[in-house]
């Protein structure tokens, strides 16, 4: 995967940001911006391997809430934890 310049990380980083407060004012207000950014970096953008800059952004822009939690729950099969060492779910109720 290509570096990103400081410019680019911040420019990328306020985009996320943007998406975040689309997700929030969608009623999805527990996604954090570095549990997005995981996501898009280290499985997104390296299965589609999307590198240049103005291609994540638009990338980026198709993200679908529904695309985020099925890499949750992705990364929830293939976790070696039981359902004990998970973390706290009352706030799915």
């Amino acid at each position: 995967m290509a570096k990103l310049t400081w410019m680019q990380k911040i420019i990328l980083k306020q985009a996320v940001k943007k998406k975040i407060q689309s997700f929030t004012s969608a009623g999805y207000q527990e996604i954090q911006q570095s549990e997005l950014l995981e996501f898009l970096l280290e499985y997104r953008w390296k299965r589609r391997k999307i590198n240049d800059l103005s291609a994540r952004l638009q990338d980026l822009k198709e993200v679908t809430a529904n695309d985020f939690f099925d890499y949750q729950q992705l990364k929830i099969q293939t976790s070696a934890k039981t359902l004990a060492e998970l973390d706290d779910f009352s706030d799915l109720f």
